[in-house]
């Protein structure tokens, strides 16, 4: 019997010795950081451990936050994104749906899958437009137009390379039936704010993602657009001079 222990705990050693990284990702996990904890996350669901939701089955939390961080690690390490996508609307918290929305995309790198993409449109279609307008802020920055002389730029450094690869992706996965359900989240937005748009978070930014997603046959969408043209201002033209350094003034 007592070989018996000690054998079971010379693998439960060897365990932990052999997963130092898996034992620093569930201690951020159940840190007061919340941007490490939601990275954590993200880093922990790649590491293929079946046994990972139930070890956070098992914590106790100690306030509200680390109740939300212990909830989407237990979605994520057991159903993945799209799991975590499908359960949106029953997680507590605006506030702290915020926050994780923003740490996606700030560290979209660390996220990125296909099932991302359904979950920013889950977001976008919050009862809290403060969550709206943060999906609204990280689709805008995956969905955007560079020009070539950004691609250029961005094509000199690894880290540019990666950029580069995951707007690549997310355009491939931004399909025709993603692209309709972001613009009919996008333009009921912008309905209700049709008497004080200003009063929208961002509400040029829904403009301009709106512009890279609808289809121009929606009569719906060209009318909301058109609705805010008088608050647009007047077009402004910005006019450069290229000097030559060996004849300068």
């Amino acid at each position: 019997m007592t070989g018996g222990v000690r054998c079971l705990h010379r693998r439960y050693s060897t365990e932990m010795v052999s997963n130092p990284r898996r034992e620093y990702l569930l201690r951020q996990l159940r840190g007061k950081d919340h941007r490490l904890a939601f990275r954590a996350i993200a880093e922990l669901r790649r590491l293929d451990d079946g046994s990972l939701a139930n070890v956070v089955s098992g914590y106790k939390a100690k306030d509200e936050q680390r109740e939300f961080q212990f909830l989407v690690a237990r979605i994520v390490l057991d159903k993945g994104i799209a799991g975590l996508a499908e359960t949106w609307t029953g997680l507590p918290s605006p506030y702290w749906r915020q926050k994780l929305i923003s740490e996606i995309g700030q560290f979209l790198d660390a996220w990125i899958e296909e099932s991302v993409i359904d979950l920013l449109i889950k977001a976008l279609n919050d009862p809290d437009e403060k969550v709206g307008g943060q999906a609204v802020v990280v689709l805008r920055e995956c969905l955007q137009e560079l020009s070539p002389k950004e691609l250029k730029s961005l094509a000199k450094t690894d880290a540019g390379k990666a950029h580069l690869q995951i707007k690549e992706n997310v355009q491939k996965w931004a399909t025709p039936w993603r692209r309709a359900q972001i613009t009919e989240a996008l333009v009921a937005s912008l309905a209700r704010h049709s008497g004080n748009p200003r009063g929208l978070t961002w509400v040029d930014w829904y403009v301009e993602l709106l512009g890279y997603v609808a289809n121009k046959s929606n009569q719906l969408a060209i009318e909301v657009v058109e609705k805010l043209l008088p608050l647009s201002g007047e077009p402004r033209r910005v006019k450069y001079q290229k000097l030559d350094p060996s004849n300068l003034p």
